[in-house]
């Protein structure tokens, strides 16, 4: 145990040392990116800056962190950022201003940095991480695409202090210039083609040492002194002046020019979407590189509270890094100690390291920068060809270009600009209409007599449902809105008398939608035909409402669904200990169903459809009798008509009235039942307590025959909505009926299996439909 626990102590050690070490080189090249050329006079306080950073998220972040074994430090993209907002600011102050230049780009690191951790802290507070994840990845893309485009060409103004423009781009064919960034180039590109070949922990400082190395042969070889070298623009000559670990004076932050640091809001802004959505980036792949889990929210929240105390001490933006932990965790680091190794060697670094700074080349921090900058040029405009679509890469290549030809912001902005229209172009395209089917294939649970569904299906064509599904707005609620007035009037088709609009599928409902339901109330009433919304969510009533296309009962029916006529309330029956439905409330006549609106709601589409084909039944000849006697229902499709008179003798005549108990769930059966009038709904109880209706018999059917003949329990309650006329068939009669006339028992059973059929033939039916 004490073994393993040294080898553990002294794993964490050396991965520590050595990720402090990367990040202590990371740290001085963000900071020369952020002073280069004319500003590299303030490089002593920008090393100071980021190793600050590095030393206090280091430890920070460590000690805090959902993984043990993180990295934190300088944050590369933060780093591009605020390098801008230093240029800017540079460009911005005139030459008699020069006093004003360092105060200003001091308090313009305090602010970002404090203003940021602010934020982060809020969003982890908020727990609003995951809100993060809808940035469109194109669009994260095209900025880490155009912050390598930054990364490599502020590497050569680190090396040369020159620009690397157009302009001048001859001028670094120069021997003299050529000498200063062709090595720092050649590092790069060594760095980037063995670390993709050789993954070992050491492989990385290991070729900075040796590039180090080859630079003191040189200097050796060639009888260079340090001041020649300096004087050559090799090595940063302001480093020799002053401890890096002496911050200016706070009396300072006075001479602030507050009007040109209030220009840099938006460079803010962009800060801060940019550094949550990198923190994101980074948990991601450090969840998939190591197998592991990280708590996002928890993240932003150490994020926050580290950057907000490295703001109060002069730091720069940081968080943890993935290719920094990662590397620790190659190395062999698997606890918080490696993490706090690594910030207390940043630490001493940061107090006692100004003389060995003083001998460190430019082109080592160029070369990182270029390194930095062409790693991520080829993960987003070469390997992203292979891995994105063809509009997305094209999306990442406008953002390179914009942000290389106008700037960050800039390229930011066009790059979500672009995203939104592609978004809404794409979903567009996206079909609103999931399926349309008329009522000849999609019935509802009521289960009619032979007479009625002959009835039904001659009109069927009558009735037009349309299942719309996603999200609904003014491009997708057009095509809607097309359709319907093209099937409205098409002559070649049966003319619509009902209309479903089924919202079970669509998840939201757009202000700007709400204008294309108007105008299809508008061609139903020219048309005479009713609207009938179903499966409306209250949010989706509540848009409708506002707009004027239902009314006040008819929202309320959507929140308050119990209390709608066509959803009568459940109630406990005392005698018999069940939960059964109150009688179904008188059907309205037809001029009364006929509304001005032709606008209807109801709570989901089998309700819908129910009441479109009792409206098409009361429009039909066979309602004009009151009552029809079961023979005469039966005679037409009973296998022997002549017969069915007799057969109907057999059975067992009652009345009941509204509310009577047929069955309960889980009886064992012992009679089938024969609806002459009224109508039985299937009732079944939930473990919840509350019930569900499942399907509901009228005269001319059969109930309870499953059971009847599997002697398995009844699935559901029957009870009776209105008073009812039924007939009743026991096992006894079936016996009886055997032995005085088999070929009526045969008939019986003959006509059994055909209302089976249709049952079944029906479902089957509805459940394609539901598939589609």
């Amino acid at each position: 145990m004490l073994k393993l626990s040294l080898t553990t102590f002294f794993s964490n050690l050396c991965a520590g040392l050595i990720s402090g070490l990367v990040n202590i080189t990371y740290s001085l090249s963000y900071a020369a990116l952020i002073f280069p050329g004319e500003l590299s006079q303030f490089l002593p306080f920008g090393i100071t800056s980021t190793l600050i950073t590095a030393s206090l998220t280091g430890a920070i972040v460590a000690v805090r962190s959902s993984l043990p074994f993180i990295i934190s430090g300088p944050d590369s993209n933060a780093a591009a950022i605020l390098a801008v907002i230093v240029a800017t600011i540079a460009q911005n102050l005139t030459a008699q201003e020069a006093g004003l230049l360092f105060p200003t780009i001091w308090l313009t690191i305090i602010l970002t940095t404090t203003c940021t951790g602010l934020f982060l802290w809020m969003l982890g507070r908020l727990q609003l991480g995951r809100f993060i994840r809808f940035i469109p990845y194109p669009v994260v893309g095209g900025f880490l695409a155009g912050l390598g485009w930054l990364f490599a060409q502020g590497s050569f103004t680190v090396m040369t202090n020159m620009p690397l423009r157009l302009s001048n781009f001859v001028d670094f064919g120069q021997p003299s210039i050529l000498l200063l960034w062709l090595p720092g180039v050649f590092l790069g590109i060594s760095l980037q083609i063995v670390l993709y070949r050789v993954k070992h922990f050491l492989t990385f400082p290991a070729i900075l040492l040796t590039a180090l190395g080859f630079f003191y042969i040189g200097l050796a070889l060639t009888n260079t002194s340090f001041d020649l070298a300096r004087d050559y623009g090799l090595l940063f000559s302001s480093l020799t002046a002053g401890g890096m670990h002496h911050l200016p004076q706070l009396s300072l932050l006075f001479n602030a020019d507050w009007s040109t640091l209030g220009l840099q809001f938006q460079s803010l802004i962009t800060l801060l979407a940019i550094v949550p959505i990198t923190i994101l980036l980074n948990a991601t792949g450090l969840e998939m590189a190591t197998q592991t889990d990280v708590d996002l929210d928890q993240e932003l929240e150490t994020a926050g509270i580290a950057n907000v105390m490295t703001g109060l001490c002069g730091g720069i933006v940081g968080h943890f890094s993935i290719s920094r932990s990662l590397l620790n965790y190659a190395a062999g680091g698997r606890d918080r100690s490696s993490g706090l190794v690594a910030a207390l060697f940043c630490a001493l670094f940061l107090l006692f390291g100004t003389t060995v700074l003083n001998y460190l080349p430019k082109f080592l921090f160029g070369g990182l920068l270029f390194y930095l900058g062409i790693s991520l040029l080829i993960e987003w405009v070469y390997q992203a060809w292979f891995r994105l679509s063809h509009l997305d890469y094209v999306l990442v290549l406008i953002m390179l270009l914009t942000i290389a030809r106008l700037g960050l912001l800039e390229g930011v902005g066009l790059g979500l600009l672009v995203a939104c229209l592609l978004f809404v172009v794409n979903y567009s395209n996206l079909r609103v209409i999931k399926n349309v089917f008329s009522g000849n294939i999609y019935k509802s649970n009521f289960e009619r007599s032979f007479h009625q569904k002959k009835l039904l299906k001659e009109h069927g064509d009558e009735i037009c449902i349309i299942r719309l599904q996603g999200y609904i707005f003014f491009g997708t609620a057009n095509s809607l809105l097309e359709y319907i007035r093209d099937r409205l009037e098409d002559t070649t088709q049966t003319s619509l008398k009902f209309l479903i609009l089924d919202f079970f599928l669509v998840g939201g409902l757009d202000s700007s939608a709400a204008v294309s339901f108007l105008k299809i109330k508008q061609l139903a009433y020219k048309s005479a035909t009713t609207v009938i919304f179903t499966s409306l969510t209250p949010p989706i009533a509540a848009r409708l409402y506002e707009s004027k296309i239902i009314d006040s009962e008819e929202l309320a029916s959507v929140s308050e669904p119990e209390a709608s006529a066509e959803t009568p309330k459940a109630n406990l029956d005392l005698s018999t200990g069940i939960t059964k439905r109150s009688a179904t409330p008188p059907e309205p006549q037809v001029a009364e169903t006929s509304r001005t609106d032709h606008v209807m709601v109801f709570p989901d589409l089998d309700r819908g459809v129910e009441w479109c084909e009792n409206q098409i039944l009361k429009l039909t000849t066979f309602r004009r009798k009151r009552f029809m006697p079961l023979p005469i229902q039966l005679e037409q499709f009973f296998p022997i008509p002549e017969r069915v008179s007799k057969f109907v003798s057999y059975m067992k005549r009652s009345q009941t009235q509204a509310d009577y108990c047929l069955f309960k769930q889980g009886d064992i059966p012992d009679a089938l039942y024969f609806i002459e009038s009224g109508q039985v709904s299937l009732v079944r109880e939930l473990p919840d307590g509350q019930t569900e209706r499942i399907g509901t018999f009228g005269e001319g059917t059969v109930l309870g025959e499953v059971g009847f003949y599997s002697q398995t329990p009844h699935p559901a309650t029957a009870i009776t909505d209105s008073p009812c006329r039924i007939y009743c068939l026991s096992h006894a009669v079936l016996e009886k009926m055997q032995q005085e006339d088999p070929q009526l028992l045969a008939a019986c059973h003959q006509l059994i299996a055909q209302f089976l059929a249709d049952r079944v033939i029906d479902a089957d039916e509805k459940s394609k439909i539901l598939r589609q």
